[in-house]
């Protein structure tokens, strides 16, 4: 074979792989899209339910910290005023 012919050979496969690389690239940059798109809807939801979280938290704490006992006596000394 003819050096020139083999040359060009070799470069018609260096082309073609260079194209296959490089549509690799651009499916795995739009598959990167497509899960940055996900990792941004998760974070959304985590901080949702982080204040979520955050408020039933405070609510109890909030709960823990009325007097309930107070409440209960109150009760109980109108029924008996009631006799």
């Amino acid at each position: 074979m003819d050096p020139h012919h083999i040359c060009k050979q070799l470069q018609e496969q260096c082309y073609q792989e260079n194209d296959d690389l490089r549509n690799r690239v651009a499916e795995m940059e739009a598959k990167n899209a497509e899960y940055q798109d996900q990792i941004e809807g998760l974070k959304q939801i985590i901080e949702e339910k982080d204040a979520k979280i955050k408020l039933l938290e405070d609510t109890l704490a909030n709960l823990q910290n009325k007097p309930i006992k107070k409440t209960i006596s109150k009760k109980k000394d109108k029924k008996s005023t009631k006799k």
